[in-house]
């Protein structure tokens, strides 16, 4: 029997027994679901349903307040998104896999009862059950409702990409120090007298990257005008975003945060800019990221942005340990690779690239077939704790 002779079977409760097939079952009144040796997706609106599931793949979308959820799961892959207030869950889980990341229950809404039960299954994690009805996996992220999920909004721009790749930040450098290289960073002199601690520009600014063990670490200095800043007290090894902590203007469409550009160095090398050009940004653009020891993180979409009538090549690249300090090194590999771009491009990706594990640089460089162009990235990472 297919799956269409399913859906067209009458009656608000019955019992689907599906064997040797890949499915998608409609669901529209009571069911008990006893499934082998299928690849079955079950979407289930208003209902109740019990499946039960050996040997498997089973996709679950619940939407519209499932009357009573039981799943029983055993050498199986299950993957759920269920909506919209279950009043009584049950999961059951034995020797199972959970495709690219583990089931976490925060992917379940509210339930009156939830009950679990686990046996050989790995990092199952049963954490924030109650959030707000009918919130997406991505919103509740963004909302902190999700734990040990986050999200990094990146975007780069480098305005005089050359015709050798390069990063694409401003400045075209994204510093990478070995372990032995970490540093504490200041504000260069030569900047503005307003960009000062008592200043109607910036008064500080927030550095943020990796220290030696890869941790992420955060440290907000005051400025010092024409002068150079003191140095932070935190030692990077990578510095991949900085903005502007405090400013002595309330920033408008007509007066920015801070007077002129604001470049950090470790006393020989720049590290970052907060450009001031045309109107001052506030915050660096840096088109490269560093996994933090204790996350993995996966690339979820890409926006490209060129110069006009500028042709230019855009490599995305990836290179895991950085914190290894003899040869043998792992390599830098090439990701993705866009070539002959011109205008704008975007890329959503269903299935997220990655994952990227902690202690990763990931990032972009560009090159222009001639001259020299204004290149600029914006990309998505969703990171998950480990």
């Amino acid at each position: 029997m297919t799956l269409p002779d399913f859906q067209r079977m009458p009656g608000p409760s019955r019992n689907t027994y599906i064997t040797g097939q890949e499915s998608d079952l409609s669901v529209t009144g009571t069911v008990d679901a006893n499934v082998t040796n299928t690849e079955l997706d079950v979407n289930v609106t208003n209902e109740t349903l019990a499946v039960n599931v050996t040997n498997e793949t089973l996709g679950v979308d619940i939407a519209s307040q499932v009357a009573d959820l039981d799943v029983n799961v055993t050498n199986g892959v299950l993957s759920t998104n269920l909506m919209a207030g279950t009043p009584t869950l049950v999961l059951d889980f034995a020797n199972n896999l959970f495709g690219s990341r583990p089931l976490d229950v925060s992917d379940v809404a509210p339930a009156t009862t939830t009950e679990v039960n686990i046996a050989n299954t790995p990092d199952v994690n049963i954490t924030n059950t109650d959030f707000p009805e009918g919130e997406t996996f991505h919103l509740g992220v963004t909302a902190g409702n999700r734990d040990g999920y986050s999200v990094v909004h990146k975007f780069g721009r480098n305005s005089s990409v050359g015709s050798n790749f390069t990063p694409v930040c401003n400045g075209g450098a994204y510093r990478t120090p070995q372990v032995s290289g970490a540093t504490t960073l200041r504000v260069k002199s030569g900047g503005d007298a307003n960009d000062t601690a008592a200043g109607s520009g910036a008064r500080s600014v927030t550095l943020q990257g990796l220290d030696a063990t890869g941790a992420l670490v955060s440290e907000t200095i005051a400025t010092a005008g024409t002068s150079a800043s003191a140095y932070t007290t935190t030692e990077f090894i990578r510095l991949f975003r900085l903005f502007v902590a405090s400013s002595g203007t309330y920033a408008s469409a007509t007066a920015a945060s801070h007077a002129d550009d604001i470049v950090i160095e470790d006393g020989t090398n720049d590290w970052a800019v907060i450009d001031a050009t045309d109107f001052a940004r506030g915050q660096s653009q840096i088109g490269v990221y560093s996994i933090p020891l204790g996350y993995r993180g996966f690339v979820e979409r890409v926006e490209v942005s060129t110069q006009s009538n500028k042709v230019v090549d855009l490599n995305f690249y990836s290179r895991e340990n950085i914190l290894e300090t003899a040869a043998p090194y792992t390599a830098m590999k090439l990701k993705r690779e866009l070539v002959g771009i011109e205008g704008n491009s975007e890329s959503t990706f269903p299935i997220p690239k990655g994952p990227y594990p902690a202690l990763t640089d990931i990032g972009f460089m560009a090159k222009v077939s001639t001259g020299s162009a204004d290149v600029s990235v914006d990309f998505t990472i969703l990171l998950e704790a480990t």
